[in-house]
């Protein structure tokens, strides 16, 4: 019989202090990643453009101002989930301390 959140058990749900670790490592890691990335692209915009002032160039680029959208909405949600997973960290922190010293 399903309860109130459905066949999910929100008990079995949790992240150890490691997989945060690992979810905030990896997301710096991608977000260092999408900069080097941004860093070459923005390199070569202007020549681009300036090289090709034609139909072609004006939809090359559209698609870098598509990049450069994408690009910063991409960044801004991993900062976002590795501030969330920074948050959730030290709050299993907390309360780990705060238990332990509660069983002293």
């Amino acid at each position: 019989m399903a309860g109130q959140f459905g066949d999910f058990d929100p008990s079995s749900y949790h992240f150890s202090g490691q997989d945060l670790r690992t979810i905030i490592n990896k997301t710096n890691d991608a977000i260092s990643e999408m900069n080097t990335v941004n860093n070459m692209v923005q390199g070569h915009t202007d020549s681009l453009v300036d090289a090709n002032r034609s139909d072609s160039g004006q939809i090359l680029s559209q698609h870098l101002t598509t990049w450069n959208s994408d690009f910063h909405t991409c960044v801004s949600n991993l900062t976002e989930l590795n501030n969330k997973a920074q948050a959730l960290l030290q709050i299993n922190i907390s309360t780990s301390n705060n238990t332990t010293d509660m069983a002293k």
